[in-house]
């Protein structure tokens, strides 16, 4: 009989502190993107979930929690990327 990894379902919770303000007439409004890979020098990221926007808050809570599965004994990367929603056409900012 094989032994079967534990497994776990996960519930991120995410929050930041001190985001520059990317707009002029008033501050950032942010949102994150949650990005798995198979390692860490992967070139393929998938996007795994988003947060909502949040107007106007450099140091936003956000509501919605990012769902993952979770093997225990393997290793999970994750990318968080934080971008200002009206002000950054490219996707993210730094």
């Amino acid at each position: 009989m094989a032994i079967k990894t534990p497994t776990a379902t996960l519930d991120l919770f995410i929050s930041c502190q001190g985001l520059k303000d990317k707009d002029v007439l008033s501050k950032s409004d942010p949102q994150v993107g949650v990005y798995e890979a198979s390692s860490m020098k992967s070139q393929h990221w998938e996007c795994i979930g988003m947060t909502e926007q949040i107007k106007n808050d450099l140091n936003p809570k956000f509501a919605t929690s990012i769902t993952i599965n979770f093997n225990f004994e393997e290793m999970k990367y994750l990318k968080f990327r934080v971008m200002d929603v009206d002000s950054d056409v490219n996707g993210f900012s730094k």
